[in-house]
């Protein structure tokens, strides 16, 4: 390990925040100013995508730096069939960096694990801010119908009341302690909550919006796709609802973007008022995206759709950790996998892990090329029955693998809200057949159980579908 003097690390993470809702991004007039301009002295990645967009699993991939299914967890621990999370004597590299001397800090949801909390994993201390906010607000705070879980509503708090604002300045509270009592660096990771459903921004950035865009996914009607995404909509009590009935309903997403906003731009202040944001790298990203009624759909399950796996990152490294050049890159990252070996690499550190699937991007980050060329994500269901699923993405296809229905297949360059599946055009079976090997051998290479060889059955009939094509 080298010596060199070491760096803060700050890790932003927002829940169920879409690629395309960061003004940045330049395609939905969301706005994100605090966010825009970190964008500007940073790395922003046109295609970072989660490996799984799933709340708790997506999060414990990125402490792993490995694909959920590899250790056992397929889906959220606290709905439906009870599962675990990552096995606390499984690998975290925040061991690592609480190793290499520096002041680990949680804030937030951790989601690793339902028997054991972020102490076991690395982290010196840590902070449930949610829980603080029951505490302090009560139950009421908490929504209990289902109406108003895909409704929302507005808050009238005070701004610093808000969920958020509450997370923000608890945040900030850890930041000015971590350097008051130094001299260790700190190595900080802040989940919001935000912007999950249910949607429920502040009126001051509520009334910022007049009227939210139509989603040009929103009119599908799910032609030779899986009967899933038809269930889903059934499920969620969603299918007589018109843009009409879902138009307030984004609204309060885009407000809620915007509020998360402002509060990040509160803690990012909050470094250059202590002096300390040019030695921080900065990290913000998502776990996820959010459907808010594209295709008509609500929440991210059973759909593997660039609504819920694109994500938003930005990398903004400390100085002197690499010779950053900002930009945008077309770059690929799976980033709940990669973003640990890229920071350690940013800050020298060895990785104590073996068997990684994640790669480091600091070249990237240097202006060069990335080593992926393509994204592959994963879902498993589980919140309205089992739904195993995986795709790949690359710059003009997604080929999607649905283990018990008909697979997909979107032309992304001519159909960016995937409405055509053209899984059985005859003119793209070998376009079909390359991708679904190139699938297939990424997820036997990282330990996917529903594709290893060793376990015979799936395997087999997936390689005999490419033999057929």
């Amino acid at each position: 390990m080298n010596e060199e003097p070491k760096k803060n690390v700050l890790i932003i993470v927002a829940d169920q925040f879409r690629y395309d809702c960061m003004g940045f991004s330049n395609e939905i007039p969301v706005l994100t100013p605090n966010l825009d301009a970190l964008a500007e002295e940073s790395t922003f990645f046109e295609n970072a995508y989660t490996s799984i967009p799933t709340c708790c699993p997506a999060r414990q991939s990125f402490y792993a730096c490995k694909r959920s299914e590899s250790f056992g967890s397929y889906w959220n621990y606290d709905v439906t069939m009870p599962i675990g999370g990552l096995p606390v004597e499984d690998y975290s590299f925040v061991r690592d960096f609480r190793e290499a001397g520096y002041n680990t800090i949680h804030i937030g949801r951790s989601e690793l694990n339902p028997l054991h909390d972020c102490t076991e994993y690395g982290y010196v201390r840590q902070r449930d801010t949610w829980e603080e906010y029951r505490l302090l607000h009560g139950e009421s705070c908490v929504c209990k119908e289902r109406k108003h879980l895909v409704e929302g509503w507005v808050d009238e708090c005070d701004i610093s009341e808000t969920p958020t604002g509450f997370t923000a300045a608890c945040a900030i509270e850890e930041i000015k302690n971590a350097v008051k009592t130094g001299p260790d660096p700190f190595f900080m990771t802040v989940c919001f909550s935000s912007p999950h459903p249910p949607y429920r921004p502040h009126r001051s950035f509520y009334e910022m919006y007049d009227r939210a865009l139509k989603w040009g996914g929103f009119d599908d009607p799910l032609a030779g796709k899986p009967y899933i995404q038809r269930q889903q909509i059934f499920n969620w009590k969603n299918g007589s609802k018109s843009w009409e009935d879902w138009e307030p309903i984004v609204r309060k997403y885009y407000a809620q973007i915007s509020e998360l906003d402002h509060h990040i731009g509160q803690m990012i202040g909050s470094l250059k008022d202590l002096g300390i944001k040019d030695d921080t790298t900065i990290v913000f990203t998502s776990d996820h995206g959010d459907m808010c009624g594209d295709h008509k759909m609500f929440d991210k399950h059973y759909v593997l759709y660039e609504d819920v796996i694109h994500v938003p990152l930005i990398v903004k490294p400390a100085n002197g950790t690499c010779r950053h050049v900002p930009r945008r890159t077309g770059a690929y990252t799976m980033h709940n996998l990669d973003l640990g070996p890229t920071l350690m690499e940013l800050n020298h550190i060895d990785p104590s892990g073996t068997g990684l699937h994640g790669i480091s991007f600091v070249d990237v980050l240097s202006g060069m090329s990335g080593e992926r060329n393509e994204a592959v994500s994963s879902l498993n269901g589980a919140q309205f029955g089992l739904f195993t699923q995986r795709c790949i993405k690359t710059d003009q296809w997604k080929y999607i693998w649905n283990a018990t229905d008909t697979d997909e297949l979107y032309n992304l360059c001519d159909d960016p809200w995937e409405i055509n599946n053209l899984i059985h055009e005859p003119a793209l079976t070998e376009v079909i057949g390359s991708l679904r090997a190139r699938l297939l051998e990424i997820l036997c290479l990282e330990g996917d159980p529903f594709c290893l060889v060793s376990r015979q059955w799936a395997a087999q009939i997936h390689l005999e579908e490419n033999l057929k094509i």
